[in-house]
């Protein structure tokens, strides 16, 4: 079995234009996300899944296209984070629950959904004021995900053959890579960096799972990296 993960492209958080809670890419992103499609298209991809925030659907959104396949859009690929809340200080935040099935299928038509994406929308961790940029609850709502999606490769796989991409982010795209090679993640230590739509491929082994190469960018024109 063979995975890819693609991280998504550049948004307009990643630049500092926004602090939105759910950003949208960037021109560059967009551009970024048409380069990662064509840099896997005949890598005989045949299931692509996706996190739910709206970044990583407008990325999935052209690697489907490019490969044919609807992508799955699950929030086990979630950022650490999910949609963050708004601060107003003082113990005042604004959670926000994420976009609704209606919404998500306007920015990437055809996709299909996990049924934890309901109408009233897919985040409903809400986190201590206290510490909400170090809740613990954050974090191990995280790795729970990662273990999930890595769980869900093992247990759909069908023979070696298998060619699975996942749209994911930075955060808990590293999380991901831990879990899925056998190692407990731990915040702070953090062992993979992850670019903007860079590609990261995994080889699954009878012995076990290898990182073949991780955070790869040579499929993007040297002003997108």
């Amino acid at each position: 079995m063979h995975v890819y993960h693609i991280r998504h492209g550049e948004s307009t958080n990643n630049t500092g234009e926004t602090r939105d809670p759910d950003p949208a890419l960037t021109e560059a992103g967009l551009q970024q996300a048409a380069h990662a499609a064509e840099a896997v298209r005949g890598l005989g991809i045949g299931k692509l899944y996706c996190s739910p925030l709206r970044r990583n659907l407008q990325t999935a959104r052209a690697l489907g296209e490019a490969l044919e396949l609807s992508p799955h859009v699950t929030p086990d690929l979630s950022e650490i984070a999910g949609i963050r809340p708004h601060d107003y200080g003082a113990g005042r935040l604004e959670e926000r629950s994420g976009m609704t099935p209606d919404e998500i299928l306007d920015v990437c038509p055809g996709a299909t959904l996990s049924d934890d994406i309901t109408p009233d929308g897919w985040w409903f961790l809400r986190r201590d004021p206290v510490v909400v940029h170090d809740d613990p609850l954050v974090w191990d709502h995280a790795v729970a995900g990662a273990k999930r999606m890595g769980g869900r490769l093992m247990r759909e796989r069908s023979g070696a053959d298998d060619v699975t991409a996942l749209v994911g982010h930075g955060g808990t795209g590293w999380i991901f890579f831990h879990t899925f090679l056998g190692f407990e993640p731990a915040p702070g230590k953090r062992r993979f960096e992850i670019g903007n739509c860079s590609i990261s491929y995994f080889r699954l082994y009878d012995y076990g799972n290898q990182l073949e190469f991780s955070n790869r960018v040579d499929h993007l024109p040297s002003h997108l990296r």
